[in-house]
């Protein structure tokens, strides 16, 4: 899965009367092992060592032309299908992927995260969604003139109307159902047409024939659900179950993105558009019904739910509760003893949906969106977070978090008085690069594009796709040769940027430790949302600095916060501003640099604060 990565892959070599894997290249290998590499070859019927190097929308396609085949249906020949025409405006209202909320921020305990079970697969299955099936002919989303003149129902065009539905007072083309008293009022017609219809865009869906794309997904999901509950079961096979569940796992995710491809045989843009509708629907469901029982819903991203729990509650009876109300099986990830959901670089305000950690009760760490989740990070900061987090995985909640913030300053001095004196190594500074282009295309001087110039002006061959690991040496130098040094140049006792590493040193260290140190809760707002978080801490009642009380509560400047991106958040939050600038945590704007003096800036620049 690139997701937009651009990634090199060198030519398949295929051997006769051998297998040759390369296992360097092969993804299903990488992430499967041999186990989940066998299982796709044998339910796409591909050759084990052509699907080794195989896309996984190549496994996919020939599992749906096996379908397509053996039902003698005909095959697209050309991959790129034009959409059909529409007007913007019902674009603006149908092109709108996954439901992703703002999260709360702060410091949290007690938190259960819910997760929808393979919820886009399941959706598809569910209401039939495949490129035929959408807006078919066969199935009229309203009441033509021909029915009308007939007197038959919508939908039903291939029976009319029984003297014994006519008597029983039952619409025909459903007799196993009354008209009930809620359809008639709302003035919709019994059976299919609302069932049918997709939620907001308005498309409808066949509910005459399956469509090729949930025929295939049905083996799929049943033999996952089959794989992972023998694992969990404990079978002696569990380690080669599980290798399976997770090729399936790829093909399931990969199910959906393939219908909105331009280049899939079996892609139609507006399926795509049906599975997110539906998506968003089942996700809002969930949502309400969680709020309807009083519960605090912190965060929801696409297929994920996360709530905060009271002292003795039953998460599993309340999961039971919420795939009921969504309609598509959900699973309990975990309940976390603390999770802290992080603010944004750039807006301190607002919440980052895909950046957060925390500890489940299991002691087992969930990281997202931090420094050492990223492929550039030098390995010295990565080896510093991870140090980190696991002090932090032994608190039991968010006030033992707050007691080891000493223990987490003093890893993280340590490894800011190692780059200052200069002792590591070249490698653990080292920072990884994937080119997006061919060398002679970059333009630009960075650190980035001053190490690839010099590998490929030494007569090193790069390609698109390919890494490079360099060291910063000056980065603001005004010769672009000293900004970097590829690590194949390092020699024992390199030369590097040291202001430059030190931020990036800072950076990675506020990551964790902000709302941890002191009463100030660095570049936490205060907010007063019952049972959530002030200045970093989950407390269920609130409780402001009393320097802050003596203010009236009023909205930040137009200066420091975007009226109108926070006016959703208005009606539950009061933002009160810091009586001096040195209260403001190292994240706000024009905040004093963490381990700084604290100045208050003079003239018109403080005015600002």
């Amino acid at each position: 899965m690139t997701y937009g990565r651009t990634v090199y892959q060198s030519g398949a070599h295929y051997l006769f009367g051998r297998w040759h894997l390369d296992l360097k290249n092969s993804f299903y290998f990488k992430e499967c092992g041999w186990e989940g590499l066998y299982e796709i070859a044998r339910i796409a019927k591909i050759p084990v060592q052509r699907a080794a190097r195989t896309t996984i929308g190549t496994s996919l396609s020939s599992m749906q032309l096996d379908v397509a085949l053996r039902r003698g249906l005909w095959v697209p020949m050309d991959k790129a299908q034009a959409e059909d025409f529409r007007p913007a405006s019902d674009l603006v209202v149908a092109d709108k992927g996954g439901l992703v909320y703002e999260p709360d921020i702060g410091w949290f305990e007690n938190v259960a995260e819910y997760d929808f079970v393979s919820m886009y697969p399941t959706l598809m299955v569910k209401h039939n969604i495949s490129p035929e099936t959408v807006n078919c002919e066969c199935c009229d989303r309203g009441v033509g003139a021909e029915e009308m003149v007939e007197g038959r129902q919508p939908g039903n065009r291939d029976r009319g109307v029984g003297a014994e539905e006519m008597v029983e007072g039952r619409q025909p083309g459903n007799r196993d159902r009354g008209v009930g008293a809620e359809e008639m009022v709302e003035g919709r017609q019994p059976g299919n047409r609302d069932k049918n219809s997709v939620p907001e865009i308005g498309h409808h869906l066949c509910s005459r024939r399956q469509g090729i794309v949930p025929e295939v997904l049905v083996p799929i999901l049943k033999k996952r659900a089959e794989y992972k509950r023998r694992v969990k079961a404990g079978d002696p096979q569990a380690a080669a179950f599980k290798a399976r569940a997770d090729a399936h796992k790829w093909s399931l995710v990969t199910s959906f993105g393939y219908l909105g491809f331009k280049n899939a045989r079996f892609g139609k843009i507006e399926a795509h558009e049906s599975v997110t509708a539906w998506g968003r629907e089942t996700l809002l469901r969930a949502k309400d019904f969680v709020e309807e029982r009083g519960f605090h819903v912190l965060h929801a991203n696409v297929d994920c739910v996360w709530i905060q729990g009271r002292p003795g509650m039953e998460y599993e009876a309340l999961r039971r509760e919420i795939e009921t109300a969504g309609g598509c099986s959900v699973g309990l990830e975990g309940v976390y003893k603390w999770l802290r959901f992080c603010p944004s670089k750039t807006d301190p305000l607002s919440g980052v949906p895909n950046r957060y950690f925390g500890a489940f009760r299991n002691g087992e760490l969930k990281i997202r969106g931090l420094a050492l989740r990223r492929r550039d990070t030098p390995e010295i900061f990565k080896r510093m977070q991870k140090d980190m987090l696991a002090v932090l995985a032994e608190a039991e909640d968010v006030a033992g978090c707050r007691a080891r913030a000493g223990r987490l300053a003093d890893i993280a001095d340590g490894v800011r008085e190692r780059i200052a004196i200069g002792r590591v190594e070249a490698a653990e500074l080292a920072v990884t690069f994937t080119l997006s282009k061919d060398p002679s295309d970059y333009v630009a001087n960075g650190p980035s594009a001053v190490a690839v110039k010099r590998l490929a002006a030494s007569g090193v061959q790069l390609h698109a796709g390919e890494t490079v690991r360099y060291v910063i040496r000056s980065a603001g130098d005004k010769i672009a040769e000293m900004r970097a040094t590829p690590l194949a140049f390092v020699s024992e006792a390199p030369e590097v940027d040291t202001r430059k590493y030190l931020e990036l040193w800072e950076r990675c260290r506020n990551e964790i430790m902000d709302g941890l140190e002191g009463p100030k809760a660095n570049a936490e707002e205060l907010r007063e949302i019952p049972g959530s978080a002030v200045d970093g801490v989950a407390e269920p009642d609130v409780v402001f600095p009393q320097e802050a009380q003596a203010k009236e509560p009023q909205l930040k400047s137009a200066r420091a916060v975007n009226a109108a991106r926070h006016a959703r958040k208005a009606a539950r939050l009061k933002i009160r501003s810091r009586p001096k600038a040195e209260s403001l945590g190292p994240e706000l704007p024009f905040g004093p640099e963490p381990g700084g003096d604290g100045h208050v800036f003079p003239g018109p620049l403080n005015a600002l604060l």
